[in-house]
């Protein structure tokens, strides 16, 4: 989210000739071709506050929609020039929600995405690209080159002497020669101490089977910096490094709700205390509330961190980063189909495994029971049948009557 407030506080309106729709309530359109709406609108009526440009966007999108959108959050950013309103509403049968930005200044504009809740986790990231590709970069930003994710997922602009790691669907890690880091897709599960998991999780550790992934402990507090902190401190805290110091909360900001997780925007300044001294840190959280077993999930979709001292100075590198990122809809598509695959025959296979031990369970207590199930042919149906009534019906009708193997049992029927 921080590279779009700045994008828009740079000056994205600008761009906005290349709108390519009659204006509607104040609002010109841009064409997302993967879904979703984009409104861009100049404010020539605000003044230069903040929250009167504000107040006119969620005016214009009141008169688009017809009726007062449900405002969820608001988040100002640091240096007061922009603000981002996420908001609900309801387009003809669909529910919608999106994000509102207005941004503040001599010449005030703003913008407008969004779309149906079902599909706005696959096209926001998409619409807000197609907004900051509108924008050149700053002239203080490193020079990039664009280097493709390994599996063609997309690419992104890296400078000279960074480097890039993607482990594939779109996500990515830029790493930079003073300790600066630029990600997305970086996601941790929690256990509550004391939980199934938790306890699970340590048993198995004791017993020499290492955890897939890195794996907190931490207790879920409703409050997505808290929470993130304390996935941060289990973390390091695992690797025998000392706890993260927190020198200044810069913003600490929900975002809104989707899907019962909880998105929020937050800002600080934290030092290792690893004697590399304070980091300045922007991220995007996205958590999701523990369940029944204790296990809860903290997902970052975007993070950013530099060395407090240069911040300013690595902060239009790192947004000329974000802003390069270009996601190939249709590899996704395709990494998304092939994983539900996977994950399909996997459960497939212990369903399978499942009913298999469910069918030997119920041959061996019919062995107990002296009972078997025996298929009658005129009819189709199975019957449970005491060993001597087998033998007589088999006996007498044979063409008719036949003992069913365990194999061809009917779930519901025989097991």
């Amino acid at each position: 989210m921080q590279r779009f407030v700045f994008v828009l506080a740079a000056g994205l309106m600008a761009a906005s000739g290349a709108a390519n729709a009659q204006p509607r309530a104040g609002f010109t359109t841009i064409d997302n071709p993967g879904g979703g709406h984009i409104l861009t609108a100049s404010l020539p009526g605000s003044d230069a506050a903040t929250s009167a440009a504000l107040i006119d966007m969620l005016r214009r999108v009141h008169a688009w929609f017809g009726v007062r959108p449900e405002v969820r959050a608001v988040l100002v950013t640091p240096d007061g020039g922009t603000a981002i309103a996420s908001f609900a509403e309801q387009a003809g049968n669909a529910k919608v929600i999106g994000l509102v930005i207005a941004a503040a200044g001599a010449t005030p504009h703003g913008a407008v995405v969004y779309d149906e809740v079902r599909r706005l986790p696959q096209t926001l990231g998409p619409m807000l690209n197609r907004l900051a590709a509108l924008v050149p970069a700053s002239p203080n930003a490193l020079p990039l080159t664009r280097q493709t994710f390994p599996e063609d997922s997309g690419s992104i602009g890296v400078p000279q002497g960074w480097t890039l790691t993607s482990p594939g669907q779109g996500k990515f890690l830029v790493k930079g020669p003073k300790g600066e880091i630029v990600l997305s897709g970086l996601a941790f599960t929690a256990f509550i101490p004391g939980s199934f998991m938790a306890e699970t999780t340590l048993q198995l550790r004791e017993q020499g089977y290492p955890s897939t992934g890195a794996v907190a402990f931490a207790s879920y507090q409703a409050d997505p910096l808290q929470d993130a902190l304390a996935v941060a401190q289990s973390l390091a805290s695992q690797q025998n490094q000392p706890p993260l110091r927190v020198v200044k909360v810069i913003a600490d900001q929900v975002l809104g709700q989707f899907a019962g997780a909880t998105i929020a925007y937050l800002e600080l300044v934290q030092d290792a205390e690893d004697g590399k001294g304070p980091f300045h840190v922007s991220a995007q959280v996205m958590i999701m509330p523990p369940a029944p077993q204790g296990e809860w999930f903290l997902s970052y979709l975007m993070l950013a961190t530099a060395p407090e001292p240069e911040a300013d100075a690595i902060r239009p590198t790192i947004l000329a980063i974000l802003n390069s990122l270009q996601l190939n809809q249709q590899v996704l598509a395709a990494e998304r189909l092939e994983k539900q695959q996977l994950l399909n025959s996997f459960m497939q296979t212990m369903q399978q495994r499942e009913d298999a031990m469910d069918r030997e369970a119920a041959a061996f207590d019919r062995v107990i029971r002296g009972a078997s199930v025996v298929a009658d042919a005129n009819t189709g149906k199975h019957y449970e049948t005491p060993y001597d009534v087998e033998t007589v019906l088999l006996s007498a009708n044979p063409d008719r009557f036949h003992e069913v193997p365990v194999a061809e049992y009917i779930k519901g029927v025989d097991y």
